[in-house]
């Protein structure tokens, strides 16, 4: 579990190769289900562009902003910055 602890210095192309190499391990040892679901819990990048399949936020801009969110101690920013409604 070190590995998930690590990679969140990484920039957006680099935890990418990050979750490949993860989901080729976990499925080697069996673990696939217990590793996506850890990382779609911890990670937001990872829950809506790998899990929920929104490839067009597949961003430099929008990897920052997520982890923006993840950093905030008091909930999530208002979305209106990002040209978002709702």
């Amino acid at each position: 579990m070190s590995l998930v602890l690590t990679y969140r210095v990484l920039n957006r192309r680099d935890t990418i190769a990050f979750y490949k190499v993860a989901a080729r391990r976990a499925v080697e040892e069996g673990l696939m289900h217990q590793v996506d679901r850890h990382l779609a819990q911890t990670d937001l990048f990872y829950l809506l562009v790998k899990v929920k399949g929104w490839r067009d936020v597949n961003r430099d801009r929008f990897y920052e902003w997520c982890r923006w969110v993840e950093s905030r101690p008091h909930g999530p920013p208002p979305l209106g910055g990002l040209g978002w409604s709702g």
